[in-house]
């Protein structure tokens, strides 16, 4: 049985909210990358972990939405999506992204050294302190 021109229409709509969805994980997977500096074996093991994820997700949304037929529009709305979000918005947000997080990096670095020099300034006058009391309970 043939899909109604709703139910394609709907199709194509869903296919290009997926192929949006999945530009925005892959940024973030490059985000990830480039913060954490994976190696090669990490990379590969990140990527296939990705088209694993795309394959089910396609297969789910095919047997769901069209069922289970490989539609052409279903293909082209979901690539189109991908590829406008990956070569615009998704430049812009991993720029954006990495600024913030190393900014957050740094600051949090620069509030750990500071809690640290007080947790060790603790730790030292409470040592001086249970020296003194045992100074005193001897005597």
């Amino acid at each position: 049985m043939e899909l109604t021109t709703q139910q394609q229409t709907t199709a194509f709509l869903c296919a290009f909210l997926i192929g949006a969805a999945l530009s925005l994980l892959y940024t973030m997977i490059s985000i990830s990358k480039e913060l954490l500096s994976f190696n090669k074996i990490h990379v590969f093991v990140t990527d296939i972990i990705f088209m694993i994820s795309v394959f089910l997700i396609n297969f789910l949304y095919a047997i769901a939405m069209t069922e289970g037929r490989l539609r052409l529009y279903v293909i082209i709305a979901e690539l189109s999506s991908f590829i406008l979000l990956h070569f615009t918005l998704s430049k812009v947000i991993k720029c954006t992204m990495i600024i913030i997080l190393k900014k957050i990096n740094s600051i949090i670095w620069q509030f750990s050294g500071r809690f640290g020099k007080k947790i060790s300034d603790i730790i030292i006058s409470s040592s001086k302190l249970f020296k003194i009391n045992k100074k005193l309970k001897k005597n």
